[in-house]
């Protein structure tokens, strides 16, 4: 395993309920990183605020690769923070039509994401099942991590918690 496993921030990704896994690829190979960052910030926002959300609250963390084969530029995506009601197939078809028609990327794919994984095997590559093809790529170093304003919140308040719980299993250690 590369460091990627002992980043702390990148740990507390097991604890979350991600609800969605997307891939989403671009129209250009031509496309600046700063272009191919602002379609994505595009995309959540946009998703955020069909769903009622403030975007700078919505959870997600977005990693780019180069393809094995063609060295073409894509992401895949992990998704969380939307209501209970959004959990469907049909806004997997949503989340990939806005991708494809909204912030005109290129082709996207969503699926619900499944809750026998972690968010952190994805990120780490341990994963088994249907997603361990795409996420034994995640483990690259190579490739980068952007974490949503949401995501940085919800984790520093796992880490707060978990703070919390240490210091109190101290106190009881030494009395």
């Amino acid at each position: 395993m590369n460091g990627w496993r002992y980043s702390p921030d990148l740990w507390l990704l097991k604890d979350l309920r991600w609800q969605f896994f997307l891939s989403l690829s671009f129209a250009s190979d031509r496309l600046s990183e700063a272009v191919r960052q602002r379609k994505a910030r595009a995309f959540f926002n946009k998703t955020a605020e069909q769903l009622g959300l403030a975007p700078r609250r919505l959870p997600w963390c977005l990693r780019g690769e180069n393809g094995e084969h063609t060295g073409r530029r894509h992401s895949h995506a992990l998704l969380t923070g939307l209501p209970e009601t959004a959990l469907s197939p049909q806004t997997c078809f949503w989340l990939m039509h806005t991708w494809e028609k909204g912030v005109r990327g290129g082709i996207a794919r969503a699926r619900l994401y499944e809750p026998a994984l972690d968010g952190v095997g994805y990120v780490l590559k341990d994963l088994a099942g249907p997603d361990a093809y795409e996420s034994r790529k995640f483990g690259d170093p190579a490739v980068d991590l952007t974490l949503s304003v949401g995501l940085w919140r919800v984790l520093h308040s796992l880490a707060r918690v978990r703070d919390r719980r240490l210091a109190q299993l101290q106190k009881q250690l030494t009395r």
